[in-house]
């Protein structure tokens, strides 16, 4: 059985023997991706970051993906130990500071 809302799915089996019901409404997703090119400024790359999801948030976008290593240039290419100053705690700075911007756009 099909029913084109979850009120009409709740309407119909409330007097029905059922017990449990499932319901899910079709719902449209705007998704986003974010892809830039980075400095060798952390700061600037998240500054940046943080501007591009705020024009997404403007657009509609629910759910956006960033790129791998958008707070840095693209190191990968050779192993470096000295990158590894580059990884953070979670939660830390930059996990705070997306934390911050996704509950002041309310996604939270």
């Amino acid at each position: 059985m099909y029913w084109r809302s979850c009120t009409e799915a709740k309407n119909t089996l409330k007097n029905s023997s059922l017990r449990l019901t499932i319901c899910m409404e079709r719902r449209l997703v705007k998704t986003g991706l974010i892809q830039m090119a980075c400095v060798e400024d952390k700061k600037a790359n998240i500054e940046k970051t943080v501007t591009l999801i705020r024009d997404a948030a403007r657009k509609g976008v629910q759910i956006i993906c960033l790129q791998e290593l958008f707070a840095s240039v693209y190191f990968c290419w050779e192993e470096n130990h000295d990158y590894f100053s580059l990884a953070e705690p979670v939660p830390g700075p930059t996990t705070l500071r997306l934390q911050d911007i996704a509950a002041d756009l309310m996604w939270l």
